[in-house]
């Protein structure tokens, strides 16, 4: 016991010798003290600014993706109009924005609404090892707030007319946003199977939580334990609305089967085992950010259904039952969710195909 005890100690000095804390100006100070930091998260202090590199590209009716300068001025484009919603969109990890999914979101959202929107893109942040990448978050973060404060101050924007949307570590980045930004609050962040590694079941302070914005939609698509199940997304209701798409562990066809699959030779083994670990980990993640365009697009209503998270499992078809649901019942993936009162966990039933339309997608089918 006694030396289970000096561990103990030799653990917290060295935990209290790591603690620091550095300063940006503009940003703000950024510690890695308790929460940030414990043996559980070793996450290191985020890079410099400069080494993230985080940048703005402006779109809206007529403009398409153009470069902001925000350092050490911002300069917004002419065409920036605070009257209009305002829309920030940003990845995660080992990604970027010039990505099919990106695009296909922006260009979803300005076919429905005169608004403007920003891409967000910290690729170069977001790359590396994972531990680094999320603690990155917390710049990029700081770097969405100082814009806004500045649309704010110089252009009168007001909060209540923005809606953030991240996918992966991108969904505790708006979360950084919307903790930063009070009187008033973010009216919107929908959180794109926000990541689960070092955030699940963790301080509010460190990760996504439902007070960090006037009303949270959460999609997820990946909520298997990362251990032992490869699962990259927070399994655990945390928004206003939580989607679990087909359960929000697997999405169809992204599990090969006898029939698609691609290798019959036992010498080709090592790239079988590569690419099915690679399938698993990322395909049901990344399709959070494809369900919300097609839904933004509708080409079908995608409507969700009243969802007992505590006693599901692979049984969540039993909760969408033949018989109609109405209005007040269920609610819907896409911009309109905030139109509907129904408020908690939520299931839907998806195809394996663009655009995921599935049997109860009907748009007559509800009352």
């Amino acid at each position: 016991m006694k030396h289970i005890y000096q561990v103990y100690l030799l653990i917290c000095m060295a935990l209290t010798v790591y603690a620091k804390t550095i300063c940006y100006e503009d940003l703000g100070c950024f510690s890695n003290n308790y929460p940030w930091f414990t043996l559980l998260r070793p996450f290191p202090l985020p890079h410099a600014p400069e080494k993230v590199n985080t940048t703005f590209h402006f779109s809206t009716q007529g403009v398409n993706e153009t470069f902001i300068p925000t350092w050490p001025q911002i300069q917004m484009h002419p065409k920036f109009d605070a009257r209009k919603p305002t829309y920030f969109i940003t990845h995660g990890y080992s990604s970027g924005i010039n990505t099919e999914w990106f695009h296909n979101l922006t260009n979803a959202i300005l076919n429905k609404v005169d608004g403007n929107v920003f891409a967000v893109d910290w690729a170069t942040g977001s790359s590396g090892d994972y531990f680094t990448a999320a603690s990155n978050t917390r710049i990029v973060g700081s770097e969405i707030a100082r814009v806004i404060n500045h649309l704010k101050m110089n252009h009168s924007l007001n909060p209540a007319t923005l809606h953030l949307l991240g996918h992966s570590l991108g969904s505790h980045i708006m979360a950084y946003v919307g903790k930063n930004i009070t009187n008033p609050s973010v009216n919107r962040i929908t959180a794109l199977d926000p990541a689960q590694p070092g955030f699940e079941g963790k301080n509010p302070i460190i990760r996504l939580d439902e007070s960090d914005a006037s009303f949270i939609d959460v999609i997820h698509t990946d909520g298997r334990s990362f251990l032992p199940f490869l699962g990259l997304g927070m399994t655990s209701g945390v928004g206003t609305v939580d989607l679990f798409v087909n359960g929000g562990k697997w999405q169809p066809n992204c599990i090969l089967d006898g029939e698609s699959f691609p290798y019959k030779s036992i010498y080709k083994l090592p790239k079988i085992t590569i690419n099915i670990l690679y399938n698993l980990a990322t395909c049901s993640h990344s399709r959070a950010p494809r369900y919300m365009a097609a839904a933004i697009k509708e080409s079908c209503h995608m409507w969700a259904h009243r969802y007992h998270l505590e006693s599901a499992s692979l049984r969540w078809r039993n909760f969408i039952a033949d018989e109609k649901c109405d209005k007040i019942s269920c609610t819907i993936m896409g911009l309109q969710t905030t139109q509907f009162p129904a408020r908690g966990n939520f299931v839907i039933e998806t195809s394996g195909t663009y655009p995921f339309c599935g049997k109860y997608f009907n748009n007559n089918y509800y009352n």
